[in-house]
């Protein structure tokens, strides 16, 4: 937009300078989504990560023949989790993707 100097007032000031603060608010909220986007990401990771060990501690227990009541106090979870640790496959998700 090609602008002569008699063709600005007051009001094209405003408006050309709140179309510079949308764009540059655009830009900051674009950089934090990103940011939030690798967050969860990490975050996701770990979760899983954690899981698949408690998977894996709640089946060594069940192997050693603790019963799976003693193992969700263990836990403190449900018994009904540890049956589903017990008969799920252990599965890692990193950054996003299924292992």
């Amino acid at each position: 937009m090609e602008i002569t100097f008699d063709q600005i007032t007051p009001e094209l000031m405003r408006e050309l300078s709140a179309e510079a603060e949308e764009r540059k608010l655009y830009r900051l909220t674009q950089h934090e989504v990103r940011s939030l986007g690798d967050e969860l990401d990490v975050a996701v990771t770990h979760a899983s990560r954690v899981l698949a060990r408690c998977q894996l501690r709640a089946m060594r227990l069940d192997n050693l023949g603790v019963e799976v009541a003693e193992i969700a106090n263990m836990f403190n979870v449900p018994v009904k989790t540890v049956r589903k640790w017990l008969r799920s496959p252990v599965r890692v998700e990193i950054q996003g993707v299924p292992a």
